[in-house]
C-alpha cells in the first residue's frame, strides 16, 4: 500500500473554521491565495456517507487549485457529518443539508465575497441544485459533478453496493437503510428520498451551469431534458471511478476534471479585486446529541510536525488523561463511520478530554517532501504518534489513553510501548503486531543489512500474512529477547490499563486457514498476556452498525470506569 502525497503549494493558505451556531454549527476549510486578494468565492458541497470518504481527497485538491487561481474556496461538512454538529442517523431526523448549503454561501458573503459559485459532487450536487432553486442564492456559476438524480436513487445505489460487499445485509423493519458503513435512520431515509433534482429549477441555479456526468453512466432522458431548460452545459469524465469508486486510501485526485472545473469557473469571472475579511473560528461549543450537555471543541496543532487535530473537552476544567484517537491507513481523524467524533463528544460530555488526530500526510495534516511514501504501518506515523503525549501534556507525557483500530491499533501499541501511557484500547489489533514491531525497529536501524532484512519481512507479512505470522510465532522463541519483544506484555508490566476488543474474524490470523488454525490458535494465545474482549457482532472493517454500537459501548464503559476522575 503506497500512496503519493502532493503537499499544498506555499502560495495557498488553508484555514479551518466553524460557522453557524449550536445545533447548526458547521465545520469547514477556507482555502485562499496567500496574498488574500480574490476574484470570487466557491463553496464545495461533498457527497454523503461512504462516497464522502474518497471525495475528500478530490475536494481538497479542487480547493487548492481554486485558491491558486484566485478564488476563495469553502469546503464544509453538513450537519451530522465530518466535524460538524449533530449525530448522523440516530437523532438527525431532518438533516437540513439544503439549509447547510445556503449557510455556506451566506458565510462567504459575510466575509465580503458577494460573487459566489458552487461545486457539488454526487448528492452534494443535488443539494446545491435544490438550495439554489428554493433559497434564491443568486449564484454566479454552478458545477454539478456526477449528480444524483434523486435521494431515492442514491440510497438504492448504496444499497446495491452493500449487497456486493457483504453476503448478509441487515434488513430493518423500521425503515432504516444500512449502506456501506453508514446507517440511515427512518426519518433521515424519508428526508433523503424527498430530494429530487427534477423538482429543482435549473434556470434559478445560477447564471450558468455545468453538469459533469460519469462516462458509461449517462444522465436519464428526463433529467437531461429538464436541465436543458436552463443555461446548462454538459460534459463527461472518466476519472470518477478512481476518485470515489475506490477504497479511500487508494483514491487519487481527478486532475483532468479538476483542471476543467477551475478553468470553466474562471471563464466568466472578473479579475481579482476583493480582499475578504477572514476571521476563522477555531473554537466552538457544541451540544451533546443525547442529553443536551455541551462540549467545547477546538482546532489545535500537535507536535513538531504541526499535525492537525481537534480536541473535545468538557466546559469545566479537568486534569483527566487525554483520550487520543488514532486512525489507520484507511481513515482520517473522524474515524471509521465518523465513530471517533461521536465517541469523543460523548466522553467529553461526561468529563474527559479527547483528541482526534491526522498523522503526517493523512486527512488534513501535511507531510514533508523528504519523507518516504505513505504505506501501512508507516514509520513516520510511529514517530508522529510517539510525540503526541509530550505535546499534549509536557509535564507528564504518559497522561494519555491511546485508542486505535486495526493499523491504528498497532500505532497505539507502539506509542504506549515507546512513550508510556495510562491506558491503551485496541480494536481488531492485527495479530502480527510484534512482527511489525521488529520490522519497524530494523527499518529504524542505521544498518543496511537490517533495512534489507526488514524489507523481506515486510513483503512476507503482506503477501502471506497467516504463514508469515505462524513463522514468526515459531521463531520468536529462538531469537534474542531484544528481537522478540512481547510488546503488550511489556506495556502491561508498566501499569498501563489495557482493553483489547476483537470481533470473531480477528481472534486469530488463522481463522480462515484450516491447516493452520489448530496450530496457530494456541501459539497466538500463548503470546497474549491479556484476554481479548470478544464482541460477536463486530466485523473487521466495522461496516455494520450493530457491531459499532456494541464495540463503542464496551470501549466507553472501560474508559469511563478507569479514567474518569471521581
Amino acid at each position: 500500500m503506497i500512496v503519493t502525497v502532493d503537499p499544498s503549494p506555499t502560495e495557498v493558505v488553508h484555514e479551518p473554521t466553524w460557522f453557524g451556531e449550536g445545533d447548526s454549527a458547521l465545520f469547514g476549510w477556507l482555502s485562499s491565495p496567500k496574498d488574500d486578494v480574490v476574484r470570487g468565492g466557491v463553496i464545495l458541497a461533498l457527497p454523503v456517507g461512504f462516497e464522502a470518504r474518497g471525495a475528500r481527497k478530490a475536494m481538497r485538491a479542487l480547493a487548492t487549485s481554486l485558491a491558486q487561481s484566485g478564488f476563495l474556496a469553502l469546503r464544509f461538512d453538513y450537519r451530522g457529518t465530518g466535524d460538524s454538529s449533530g449525530d448522523f442517523g440516530s437523532t438527525l431526523a431532518n438533516p437540513g443539508w439544503i439549509e447547510d448549503v445556503a449557510s455556506a454561501v451566506d458565510y462567504l458573503r459575510g466575509c465580503g465575497v458577494h460573487d459566489v459559485s458552487a461545486v457539488g459532487m454526487r448528492l452534494g450536487a443535488t443539494l446545491v441544485g435544490l438550495a439554489a432553486s428554493s433559497s434564491q442564492l443568486d449564484l454566479r456559476s454552478v458545477v454539478a459533478w456526477d449528480p444524483c438524480e434523486s435521494g431515492r436513487g442514491f440510497l438504492r445505489e448504496l444499497r446495491a453496493l452493500e449487497t456486493l460487499r457483504h453476503q448478509d445485509v441487515a434488513e430493518y423493519v423500521d425503515g432504516s437503510v444500512e449502506t456501506a458503513e453508514f446507517l440511515f435512520a427512518p426519518d433521515m431515509v424519508e428526508s433523503i428520498k424527498s430530494l429530487k433534482l427534477l423538482e429543482s429549477t435549473p434556470a434559478l441555479w445560477a447564471k450558468r451551469a455545468l453538469v459533469i456526468s460519469r462516462e458509461g453512466r449517462p444522465l436519464s432522458t428526463s433529467l437531461r431534458e429538464h436541465l436543458d431548460a436552463g443555461n446548462v452545459e454538459f460534459e463527461t469524465t472518466t476519472e470518477q471511478e478512481s476518485s470515489i469508486g475506490i477504497h479511500p486510501f487508494f483514491s487519487v485526485a481527478p486532475v483532468a476534471t479538476i483542471t476543467r472545473i477551475v478553468g470553466w469557473l474562471g471563464e466568466d469571472q472578473e479579475e481579482r479585486t476583493i480582499r475578504p475579511q477572514l476571521t476563522p473560528c477555531t473554537r466552538a461549543t457544541l451540544s451533546d446529541a443525547e442529553d443536551g450537555r455541551s462540549v467545547v471543541e477546538q482546532v489545535v496543532r500537535v507536535g513538531p510536525r504541526r499535525l492537525f487535530a481537534i480536541t473535545s473537552e468538557p466546559r469545566t476544567e479537568t486534569t483527566s488523561p487525554w483520550i487520543v484517537f488514532l486512525s489507520g491507513v484507511h481513515e482520517d481523524h473522524t474515524g471509521p463511520s465518523r465513530l471517533w467524533v461521536e465517541i469523543s463528544r460523548r466522553l467529553a460530555a461526561s468529563g474527559l478530554r479527547c483528541v482526534r488526530i491526522d498523522l503526517s500526510g493523512s486527512g488534513e495534516s501535511p507531510r514533508r517532501a523528504e519523507d518516504p511514501l505513505m504505506r501501512g504501518n508507516d514509520p513516520v506515523w510511529i514517530r508522529d504518534a510517539r510525540e503526541i503525549g509530550l505535546s499534549l501534556t509536557p509535564a507528564d507525557p504518559t497522561n494519555c489513553v491511546y485508542v486505535g483500530y486495526c493499523s491504528g491499533a498497532f500505532l497505539a501499541v507502539e506509542t504506549a510501548y515507546g512513550s508510556g501511557a495510562r491506558g491503551l484500547c485496541t480494536i481488531n489489533l492485527p495479530p502480527s503486531t510484534d512482527f511489525s514491531h521488529v520490522i519497524w525497529r530494523l527499518e529504524d536501524s542505521v544498518s543496511s543489512l537490517a533495512a534489507r532484512t526488514s524489507a523481506v519481512m515486510r513483503r512476507t507479512i503482506r503477501r502471506h500474512s497467516a504463514v508469515g505470522e505462524l513463522l514468526w510465532l515459531s521463531l520468536r522463541w529462538l531469537l534474542p529477547r531484544r528481537w522478540s519483544t512481547n510488546t503488550m506484555a511489556e506495556i502491561m508490566s508498566r501499569g498501563t490499563r489495557v482493553l483489547a476488543i476483537v470481533g470473531p474474524a480477528d481472534q486469530s490470523a488463522y481463522q480462515n486457514v484450516p491447516l493452520l488454525r489448530r496450530l496457530g490458535g494456541p501459539l497466538t494465545r500463548a503470546t497474549r498476556p491479556y484476554p481479548p474482549h470478544l464482541v460477536p457482532t463486530l466485523d473487521h472493517d466495522m461496516s455494520f452498525a450493530q457491531g459499532r454500537r456494541d464495540m463503542a459501548e464496551v470501549l466507553e464503559s472501560f474508559v469511563l470506569s478507569e479514567f474518569l476522575t471521581k
